[in-house]
């Protein structure tokens, strides 16, 4: 009985431990400038595909107050959307 309930005890730790790892990360990841580069640079590759292209550039915050340089939409035959000084608060 005493060894599952330690079992389960260091379950929970082990779980408590990984959260906070995971928001740390993620914390890191938006508001240093290598991880807002790091986030753009996964952004356009996972939304990017065959067909389209999406290019997020010159993110500078992404907690709190959002500001994006530039995000340009384009596919096969060139861009045919382009919006620059994006910003916005939430």
């Amino acid at each position: 009985m005493t060894s599952a309930r330690t079992l389960a005890t260091r379950g929970l730790f082990i779980l408590l431990f990984t959260l906070l790892a995971l928001l740390l990360v993620g914390y890191l990841m938006l508001s240093t400038r290598f991880g807002l580069s790091m986030t753009a640079s996964m952004v356009n590759a996972l939304a990017s595909s065959d067909e389209q292209r999406v290019e997020l550039s010159g993110v500078e915050s992404l907690l709190g107050e959002v500001k994006i340089d530039k995000v340009a939409l384009s596919d096969k035959d060139g861009t045919w959307l382009e919006a620059k000084g994006l910003s916005g608060h939430y």
